[in-house]
């Protein structure tokens, strides 16, 4: 047989000036009827394909913006309810932020996440007990006076009146 005596499935493959293009397009050497027929079917599904991955990266987007704003939200609620603690523990503490240094924001919620106020006194009385040094002293409405002077030491007064020295 000669090269122009080949039957029909020996064809030799199309040639292209890409011979990837020829590898990839399995359908190169069939007649063009047949071509338009199958194209129109794997055209509709490409593009089918194409949309569904668009709404893909608009659901992943906005799960993207929500999941921030969640937390955003999150982290001023938490701020908040760090605020209320520290101004409840600040009732008996100094500073009421110091109730920190013994306890975490989850140790001082019930079970609907709202802050506990009896277990925000039962922290401030754990750490009263370990740092008295962080409570609030009692006020004192004495003017700084402490009783009698000790007996035998001259007061500014007994000096002024002439009496000891």
């Amino acid at each position: 047989m000669s090269d122009t005596d080949r039957p029909d499935d020996t064809a030799p493959p199309a040639e292209t000036t890409d011979g990837a293009a020829a590898e990839a397009d399995p359908g190169a050497g069939r007649e063009p009827d047949n071509d338009a027929a199958e194209a129109e079917p794997t055209r509709k599904a490409r593009s089918e394909a194409a949309g569904y991955r668009r709404r893909l990266r608009d659901t992943e987007a906005e799960r993207d913006t929500l999941a921030a704003e969640r937390d955003q939200l999150r982290t001023q609620l938490d701020d908040r309810t760090r605020a209320d603690v520290e101004a409840l523990a600040g009732q008996r503490l100094l500073d009421g932020s110091d109730l920190w240094t013994a306890t975490t924001l989850a140790d001082l919620l019930d079970d609907q996440g709202d802050v506990d106020p009896a277990l925000v006194t039962q922290a401030v009385d754990q750490l009263a007990k370990s740092k008295p040094h962080y409570v609030r002293s009692a006020p004192s409405f004495d003017l700084g006076h402490r009783g009698e002077s000790v007996k035998g030491e001259a007061t500014f007064a007994d000096v002024l009146r002439g009496g000891r020295t």
